[in-house]
């Protein structure tokens, strides 16, 4: 068994999900994977809301029976940010060689399936696999592709094609030349290790049936195994899929156990009755070139992943300059604020060694006795009376300090914050220090 931990972290971590969507995709697709093992996984660039975001992608073949024979139904399932509150997008992904049945109601032009289970979607109770087990079911009712080649062939049977002039393959250049003469010299070999088959009337429809899984052709034993997970990621799927004829019913297996026959694509009638030397020849060509419109495909479907993952290279270094920006600037503020601080630190000392020098010379100005009259001399000595006169000489000093401070605070001296704690208390201190100098004063006059 495949190890999809690290391979689905690694997708969804370029992707532009929120940290509970990821952990609950990564749940999801694993259980999704391992009951479809034809599925593989992909990221893609989706336009959400004028922007583009990184989702993710799966892309394989569903197997379904329709009429007691197997298909592999090529399809996509898309998980938008949205995701669970709304449904995945599922599209049917057709190959050149195939078409879209029309008659599907659930199948839109475009390919998207748009079956019950999506319409009635329940945010956070529905999952995407429960999706694609409704959408096997409704593809096993009714088929969503037909296959173009076998339309063509019914339509020309049983008329033997005429040899057609050989066609120059298009120019080519640099890889994509040495990748055609190697599959064009691979399909060579392969056409003629391939050894004639008895002359098949019934068509080569049936003649493809029989060489499945249940027949002897070796061309079919290398597409038996499920996708293997290990491949790299957004590299296309290459499985084998054959889809029914639109004006006739899919062809019937000769073998006794119908559930698990697969319907491949058809291969040439290679009947030594009906074939000379001239037919094999056109039939090597006709396979070279097929092989090259396949390799060309490939090598073009590369191209376009290779775009796409370096386009969100781009958008990933544009983020990581703009973060790298942010934090040099972040950087620079905090130097500057350290080198702030240490400034007011040091005024804050000075004006502190300053506010200590005025209350020590101030707390030695005390009352001359010798230029006080009688009357005062006789208030002074009274206790209560010397209790008021330092009250008082407090309350002053006091409201020098709050005074100071308050200069302080507006030439930046101090801190404003600072500032507003010590008034607080001064203010606090100075009011205690008034009540108490009215209560001995009080007590002075009535003694």
């Amino acid at each position: 068994m495949i190890n999809l931990t690290p391979i689905i972290t690694n997708a969804l971590t370029q992707c532009s999900y929120s940290p509970e969507l990821k952990q609950m995709l990564h749940q999801e697709v694993v259980k999704v994977i391992q009951a479809n093992q034809y599925l593989q996984i992909e990221m893609i660039q989706s336009q959400v809301q004028n922007s583009y975001l990184v989702v993710l992608q799966l892309r394989g073949v569903l197997p379904i029976f329709f009429k007691k024979i197997q298909y592999r139904i090529p399809v996509r399932i898309i998980y938008p940010p949205t995701y669970p509150n709304s449904p995945p997008d599922l599209y049917v992904d057709p190959s050149p060689e195939m078409i879209i049945n029309q008659n599907n109601e659930n199948i839109k032009p475009d390919g998207k399936v748009n079956i019950s289970l999506i319409k009635n979607w329940k945010k956070k109770k529905n999952t995407s696999y429960e999706l694609i087990e409704e959408a096997k079911k409704s593809f096993s009712n009714k088929i969503p592709v037909y296959s173009r080649a076998n339309v063509s062939t019914m339509q020309s049977y049983p008329e033997q094609p005429k040899p057609q002039p050989q066609q120059p393959p298009p120019k080519q250049s640099g890889l994509l030349n040495s990748a055609l003469n190697f599959f064009s010299e691979s399909a060579s070999a392969i056409s003629r290790s391939i050894a004639p088959s008895s002359s098949n009337p019934s068509g080569p429809q049936e003649d493809a049936a029989k060489n499945g899984p249940g027949g002897t052709n070796p061309r079919f034993a290398q597409n038996l195994e499920p996708l293997s997970h290990s491949v790299p990621i957004s590299q296309p799927a290459n499985l084998p899929a054959a889809y029914p004829n639109i004006s006739s019913n899919p062809p019937q297996s000769n073998s006794s156990n119908n559930k698990s026959q697969t319907f491949f694509p058809q291969l040439p009638n290679y009947s030594s009755s009906q074939k000379s030397d001239s037919g094999t020849s056109q039939t090597q060509v006709k396979n070279q070139h097929i092989d090259q419109q396949q390799v060309k495909e490939i090598y073009l479907r590369q191209i376009k992943d290779l775009k796409q993952e370096i386009n969100m290279l781009k958008v990933e270094a544009e983020t990581l300059d703009k973060n790298k920006v942010t934090i040099e600037k972040n950087l620079q503020s905090f130097n500057e604020s350290l080198i702030n601080d240490k400034g007011k630190i040091e005024m804050l000392k000075v004006c502190v060694k300053n506010t200590n020098d005025w209350l020590l010379t101030n707390s030695h100005n005390q009352p001359d006795i010798s230029t006080l009259d009688e009357q005062d001399l006789l208030e002074y000595r009274n206790p209560f009376a010397k209790s008021y006169l330092l009250l008082l000489s407090e309350e002053k000093s006091k409201e020098a300090t709050s005074h100071a401070l308050i200069e302080a605070m507006n030439k930046n001296i101090i801190p404003a914050k600072e500032s507003i704690h010590a008034l607080k208390q001064i203010y606090i201190d100075l009011f205690m220090t008034t009540r108490l100098k009215e209560k001995v004063l009080s007590l002075s006059k009535s003694s």
